[in-house]
């Protein structure tokens, strides 16, 4: 996922609304796999990005807000684990 999400960055840019995505995926595969400080610090950098880009209000953005504080309040979990 790290490569794919690199290979957008090259080639939309590291602000396009597809290369935030694939780092949004990257962050939530890094929590998957236990690493909830990595995956803060990506969503940490998207969510800034989408906000400069897309506006505090934009769908994107709310959601990407909403998946980091998740990721740092201890509130996440992976798909079809309950809460």
């Amino acid at each position: 996922m790290r490569l794919v999400t690199e290979a957008y960055r090259r080639r939309f840019g590291p602000d396009h609304p597809i290369a935030l995505s694939a780092q949004q995926l990257l962050s939530r595969t890094r929590a998957a796999r236990g690493h909830l400080e990595a995956a803060a610090e990506i969503m940490t950098d998207v969510v800034a990005r989408r906000e400069r880009g897309l506006g505090a209000d934009h769908p994107f953005t709310v959601a990407g807000r909403r998946l980091l504080g998740d990721f740092t309040s201890g509130q996440w979990r992976p798909p079809g684990v309950r809460r």
